[in-house]
C-alpha cells in the first residue's frame, strides 16, 4: 500500500502546485490576470534556463544506475540533475508565496513530498531535489521582481 502511495506521489503530486496557480489565476480580478500570466511566464522561462544550464554543467547519475537496481518507476538512465518534477512544483509554489501563503504552504508540502518520493523511488539523489527547490525558489523570486518592475515602469509612464 505505502509503496503505491509513494509511486503516486513521485509521479503525480508535482502537478498540485501548478493546479493551485491556475486556481489562483481564476480567483484574481480580471485586471490582474495579465500580470500574473507574465509572472508565470517569466518564472517558467527562468526555471527552464536553470534546468538546462545545471544539467549541462553537472551530470548526476541516477541512483538506480549507481545501485544496479530497478527504479520503482521505469525511467531512462539519463542525467538526474535537476529534478524537473520538483522544479516545476517549486516554481509554482514560489509564484504563490507573495500573495497566497496558505496555498504556497500546501504547494511546499506537495513539492517536498514529491521530491522525497522521487528519491525513495531511486530516480533522483537528494542533491537533484535540493537544487530544484533552490532553482524554483529563485525563479519565482525573479519572476515576482521583474513583474513588479514592469508594473512600476507602466505606472511611471502614465
Amino acid at each position: 500500500m505505502i509503496h503505491n502511495v509513494i509511486i503516486l506521489c513521485a509521479k503525480y503530486l508535482f502537478v498540485l502546485p501548478a493546479v493551485l496557480c491556475v486556481w489562483h489565476l481564476f480567483k484574481l480580478d480580471p485586471n490582474c490576470r495579465v500580470a500574473w500570466i507574465i509572472r508565470m511566464g517569466i518564472t517558467g522561462a527562468i526555471a527552464f534556463i536553470f534546468a538546462k544550464v545545471s544539467g549541462a554543467v553537472y551530470f548526476d547519475v541516477r541512483p538506480f544506475v549507481i545501485m544496479h537496481q530497478a527504479a520503482w518507476i521505469k525511467h531512462v538512465p539519463d542525467n538526474g540533475m535537476p529534478s524537473d518534477h520538483t522544479l516545476v512544483a517549486m516554481s509554482a509554489t514560489a509564484l504563490l508565496l507573495p500573495e497566497r501563503r496558505a496555498l504556497a504552504a500546501v504547494g511546499l508540502v506537495a513539492t517536498v513530498l514529491a521530491g522525497t518520493s522521487r528519491v525513495v523511488c531511486l530516480l533522483h539523489s537528494p542533491l537533484d531535489i535540493s537544487a530544484s527547490i533552490l532553482f524554483g525558489t529563485i525563479a519565482g523570486m525573479i519572476g515576482y521582481l521583474l513583474e513588479n518592475r514592469l508594473k512600476q515602469s507602466k505606472t511611471v509612464r502614465k
